[in-house]
């Protein structure tokens, strides 16, 4: 079920610019866990602000984890790890519950074209 909402969310988000589907290392098998997507500056849009507007539409939305050199314990080490850093900081995880319908998975991805295309 997993596997096939984000093959909906790869189809239905291909055209709209600036918004990515994370598609992982072909070398490896998914458990498709939650479906993200990566904003691009060229989307014109934030992160933080398509998920507010979302939010607004009713469609709930997380941020991908942190990167994990900036955590506490971590500190110390002071690396710079600039791609784990912008998935973190423009990664957004999407509705990936295993009931979810394709119109909803279409609902989700309309309402992205919309606002990125506003801006």
């Amino acid at each position: 079920a997993k596997a096939r909402i984000h093959r909906w969310y790869r189809e239905a988000l291909r055209d709209v610019p600036g918004v990515a589907v994370h598609v992982g290392d072909p070398a490896a098998t998914s458990t498709h866990w939650m479906t993200s997507v990566l904003v691009a500056q060229r989307a014109g849009i934030s992160r933080d602000i398509l998920a507010r507007e979302l939010a607004r539409r009713g469609i709930d939305t997380r941020p991908t984890f942190p990167a994990l050199s900036t955590l506490p314990m971590w500190r110390s080490q002071r690396a710079e790890h600039p791609v784990a850093r912008r998935i973190a900081d423009d990664g957004l995880n999407l509705p990936s519950g295993v009931k979810l319908r394709r119109d909803q998975v279409t609902r989700v991805a309309a309402e992205i074209g919309e606002i990125v295309s506003a801006r």
